[in-house]
């Protein structure tokens, strides 16, 4: 019955992440109308690494023959039927090391076996690999080749291999969509530089392009090599090493700034944050990106820059509307917290996280486009209007950072707000008004308040209509009973609700805690209790019907009432008793219990 099986289907079905080469290896025996389709995706990709088909060391250069001996015989044995499958090859440092000591392992024989090879994928760390590639192209061979390893630094001159790399790459310029150029801007002048942003127009087929720079150049000084690019460049990576952007470096004139518009993705590789020219440079060079990725320094606590507040807001906007976004920026301390805060107001924010951390020189806003999470068709974006920010402080500004963002998202509507904390400390950073309570009420998707202080007293009782909130957390708040009671004349339903409590903070003393949420229907329950507490009874009373469970490390036990009376003392008496109108689970650590 599955012999029949139409050629799509087995399409799909062979090309699923799940199915492995051995899968295929096998598949390509079942039947006869399964084997062209199994060979097709089985031989697409010869890799001499492939851990999981070959058991021996990949650095062992008798290992490294033995695979290619396999493969050279598979491929002649079958009377070269399966080389017009190989698309792609795949190499490490071993098999060049290996090449270069034995004259048979050579990468000509894959060219005469495989003439539609389009990829060799890996690291170059000597000339030899490259210099065979461009003498097969010279014979005929590898007439289909679009990419092949960038040069990576090993016992070889830098400057020597760079050089191997771009004479290949003028060899196949008429094919190559992917490129790699090493210190463009130092080298832009020199004899040694054979691609020159004029010369990237001899290739018509790029597609990406990689310019690496050992150390930080503003990033206007790139624009020859962009506006040298072909018309089929989408994707550019920029990567430099260096913290600090010389104070010297002053930015050009941004009206002669041409822009790309058939870049859609650009991806920053930096050790330091983005100036404010070179946002504005960003902004007119790459007006119709469809991703942005920014990959934040590894030390986000040196800013020795100061920004232009007006164009940072004018690119925060910007990056809004580009559909999928990752992106941190880093004040200096002589920006307010205040001033930070209005950087949210031009934007649709549905999402917003503030963080209060340990005492750091700068401030970090970072943001993140919620559609970097969707699930976008093939060869399409997902447009939305969602766009998420987190901003990160000293424990000391958390206070200002909360009502200040508070005050200026004040009657807009978003989906989730995160108050979280990482201080080592006992006191408690952010205090919330009844004010910013009210205002918080209209998020109806997720909540979550991480060593918050919520209003002592309750409120004058208040006509609001009751809401359905998905998500609740709170981890280490200061909250009174009375003021549960309140949330929950607030909250008819709420899917998950999340409560944790650490012991060893100072004013965490009491041992019994009680959650009245009599009036709030819950789906699912989780409870956490840490510090020097190996078990916990929990204590739940549902519709005036009581649960009694003990809980630690692994497991949740049901307790009868005698039981419960007689374990007081083996828990040390802690305990959290919760009320509510409905529930359906219990969690607790790895432990689920479920509500007969």
């Amino acid at each position: 019955m599955y012999s029949n099986l139409p050629r799509e289907v087995l399409e799909q079905i062979f090309t699923h992440p799940d199915i492995s080469k051995r899968d295929l290896l096998q598949l390509q025996l079942t039947c006869k109308q399964w084997s062209n389709v199994a060979q097709k995706h089985l031989y697409k990709e010869i890799s001499l690494i492939d851990s999981n088909l070959y058991t021996t060391h990949q650095s062992n250069p008798p290992a490294i023959r033995k695979r290619l001996a396999l493969w050279m015989r598979t491929l002649l044995l079958l009377n070269q039927s399966v080389g017009k499958f190989v698309k792609t090859i795949s190499v490490d440092e071993s098999f060049n090391k290996a090449a270069s000591e034995d004259s048979l392992l050579n990468i000509g024989i894959f060219a005469h076996l495989c003439p539609n090879i389009v990829e060799i994928k890996g690291l170059v760390y000597s000339s030899e690999l490259l210099k065979t590639l461009t003498s097969l192209h010279r014979q005929g061979k590898l007439q289909h080749l679009e990419d092949f390893p960038t040069p990576n630094r090993g016992t070889e001159d830098a400057d020597i291999l760079d050089t191997n790399y771009y004479t290949s790459a003028m060899e196949f310029k008429d094919t190559l969509k992917n490129m790699y150029i090493r210190e463009g801007i130092r080298k832009a002048r020199s004899p040694q530089c054979l691609i020159t942003p004029a010369s990237l127009q001899l290739f018509p087929s790029l597609k990406c392009l990689i310019l690496a720079e050992s150390s930080r150049v503003n990033l206007y000084q790139l624009r020859d090599y962009l506006s040298g690019c072909p018309s089929t460049l989408e994707t550019l990576i920029i990567r430099m090493s260096g913290s600090t952007l010389p104070p010297s470096t002053v930015n050009g004139d941004q009206s002669a700034v041409h822009p790309r518009k058939n870049i859609r993705h650009l991806q920053l590789d930096l050790d330091s944050f983005l100036v404010s020219d070179e946002m504005a440079f960003t902004m007119r060079m790459f007006a119709s990106l469809d991703k942005f990725d920014f990959i934040p320094p590894y030390r986000e606590d040196v800013v020795s820059h100061q920004y232009d507040m007006q164009v940072v807001a004018q690119f925060l906007k910007y990056l809004s509307l580009v559909p999928l976004v990752e992106y941190s920026i880093g004040f200096g301390t002589a920006q307010s917290v205040a001033s930070i805060s209005r950087l949210v107001i031009p934007m649709d924010i549905k999402s917003l996280s503030l963080h209060a951390s340990v005492p750091e020189p700068n401030t970090v806003l970072r943001l993140l486009s919620k559609s970097s999470f969707m699930k976008a068709p093939l060869n399409s974006i997902a447009k939305t209007n969602r766009f998420d920010i987190d901003i990160r402080v000293d424990a000391n500004e958390a206070q200002a950072l909360l009502d200040s963002v508070l005050e200026n998202l004040k009657g807009r509507t978003m989906d989730s707000l995160s108050i979280d904390s990482f201080v080592d400390s006992f006191d408690i950073p952010q205090k919330l008004t009844q004010q910013s309570i009210d205002s918080l009420l209209n998020i109806n998707v997720q909540l979550v308040f991480n060593l918050a202080e919520f209003p002592p007293h309750v409120p004058l009782s208040q006509t609001r209509k009751l809401k359905h909130l998905a998500y609740l957390r709170l981890a280490n708040c200061k909250i009174t009973e009375s003021y549960f009671t309140w949330l929950s004349c607030q909250f008819e339903q709420i899917d998950n609700f999340e409560f944790s409590n650490y012991y060893r903070l100072e004013r965490n003393t009491d041992i019994k805690i009680r959650i009245p949420l009599l009036y709030t229907t819950l789906d699912k329950l989780s409870l956490t209790i840490t510090g020097h507490v190996m078990s916990f009874i929990i204590r739940v009373w549902v519709n005036c019907r009581c649960i009694t469970l003990k809980a630690n490390v692994s497991r949740l036990e049901s307790y009868t009432l005698e039981e419960y009376e007689e374990t007081g003392s083996l828990v040390d008496g802690y305990e959290v008793i919760v009320y509510c109108a409905g529930l359906k689970e219990i969690h607790c650590k790895n432990a689920v219990y479920k509500l007969p």
